[in-house]
């Protein structure tokens, strides 16, 4: 356990959905954290080590969590962070926060009124690629950035058939533009607050799904740079990748291969082979150091997140 982490108290920890991402979760906190995990399921299933479930809310609730991690389909993250702040409990939203602005002021105002912490986890900000561009580049200097995520759905998540899983289905949150959300945040993190966007929005392929499957963003930001985001879930070729465009070179980030390449009159002039890092982690850390203080607004917020989840999805 990272001792320095602990703030002096074990912290009571209540999931909110079980999944992949929510049991990666758990293993990194009982692994580096002082913390007692529970978790609220509608389903009963053989359970997780370590995590102590129930099946009804108001019994979850006499569990007395300090936070709730909201870790079930995108759809359901409203009801779940509203019905916990009214309770007073820090929340630590998976991303994005909502597939749409619906009730996202009235669980602000609660968040506000009730004075607590909240987050929404957006992992690839702690990427060495992000946080060495987030070092080094001048943004007064950048003229363009383009950014692609291209990945093959049925492959997202092992063993499971993706027809049945909630990203599939446009009516839970599913959908590329808010699956891979990642990456216009990752884009608004460097460039600043997004001011307008211009967007494509379908479905191409043949799988077998109701959600999009092909997005192309175009976005401005308040800084004035420009940014293109390509996001598709239909190649069989993986790929995710940056590449920021000033006057005099051109870095390109490679986030498979973790290497960041510079080039000037297209010759390569340096490549950054980037120190590995367990993004979930790093995230982690950060959000249970910031426990410990007195809530105050910072770009992880429900507030900060509310602008893309708005201009996403056409409202």
């Amino acid at each position: 356990m990272d001792s320095n982490m602990s703030g002096g108290r074990k912290k009571k920890i209540l999931f909110f959905g079980l999944g992949s991402i929510g049991l990666r979760h758990a293993k990194l906190l009982r692994q580096h954290f002082d913390v007692e995990l529970a978790a609220y399921r509608t389903r009963r299933s053989g359970g997780s080590p370590g995590i102590v479930e129930y099946h009804n809310l108001e019994d979850a609730f006499r569990f007395n969590p300090d936070i709730a991690f909201i870790t079930n389909p995108t759809s359901c993250h409203v009801d779940a962070a509203r019905a916990c702040a009214e309770k007073g409990i820090h929340l630590f939203i998976e991303k994005p926060v909502s597939h749409a602005t619906a009730g996202l002021d009235e669980l602000q105002s609660l968040v506000d009124s009730n004075n607590l912490h909240n987050y929404v986890a957006f992992c690839l900000r702690f990427h060495p690629i992000i946080q060495w561009l987030k070092a080094n580049l001048e943004v007064a200097d950048v003229v363009y950035a383009r950014s692609i995520c291209s990945s093959y759905f049925p492959l997202w998540r092992h063993g499971q058939d993706y027809r049945k899983n909630y990203s599939s289905k446009r009516e839970m949150g599913g959908g590329v533009q808010f699956e891979m959300i990642h990456d216009p945040d990752y884009n608004e993190y460097l460039f600043g607050r997004v001011t307008d966007m211009n967007k494509q929005i379908s479905q191409l392929s043949g799988l077998d799904i109701s959600s999009d499957d092909l997005a192309e963003l175009h976005m401005t930001h308040e800084s004035g740079v420009r940014t293109h985001v390509s996001l598709d879930s239909f190649s069989h070729k993986r790929e995710r990748s940056i590449r920021v465009y000033t006057a005099e070179k051109v870095y390109a980030g490679d986030f498979i291969q973790n290497t960041i390449t510079v080039l000037r009159d297209y010759q390569e002039t340096d490549r950054i082979a980037l120190e590995p890092a367990d993004i979930y982690l790093e995230q982690l850390k950060h959000f249970m150091n910031m426990i410990e203080k007195e809530p105050a607004e910072h770009d992880f917020s429900i507030r900060h997140c509310r602008n893309l989840v708005q201009l996403i999805s056409d409202e």
